[in-house]
Parts: structure tokens; sequence; C-alpha cells
């Protein structure tokens, strides 16, 4: 069910970046390229999920989330130059 639910979610935003009011308000059309991020994220996420034997339930996964910190930190750093 997660599997759906995260392929469901890239599409979606894939779907969103695309759509003409999107590039409208944006004023671009390389939104597009921003899906790759959605899906690092979700297939992060499932990773977490299945390879940990800490985690019984998915909703439970925060104090396995600050794992991404460092590449939270290291994203904004290079965004912020």
């Amino acid at each position: 069910m997660l599997t759906i639910t995260g392929a469901g979610t890239v599409i979606s935003y894939a779907l969103y970046t695309v759509a003409p009011r999107t590039t409208q308000v944006f004023g671009t059309d390389d939104l597009i390229y921003t899906t790759i991020f959605v899906l690092y994220g979700v297939f992060r996420y499932l990773y977490l999920i299945h390879a940990s034997k800490q985690v019984e339930n998915p909703t439970t996964l925060s104090s396995l989330m600050y794992r991404f910190l460092p590449m939270v930190r290291y994203g904004s750093s290079h965004a912020s130059t």
C-alpha cells in the first residue's frame, strides 16, 4: 500500500509541475526537474521503512528521519550561494 501511495505522490507532483497554471505562477517550465528530489525522498522513506528493524509503524519513523539532516544542510548551503 505504501508503494502505491509513493508512486501516486511522485506522479501527482510531476503532473503538478507541468500544469499550465503552475508554470504561469512560477514563470518557468523547469519545475519538472525538481521531481527527482521528490522521487529520492519517497524512495528513501520506503527504504528506511523496509530496511530498518526498529520501525513497526511508518508514522513512528521520525527518529530515523533525522538521518536526512546532513543532506538538508548540504542542499540549503548550496542553494544559498
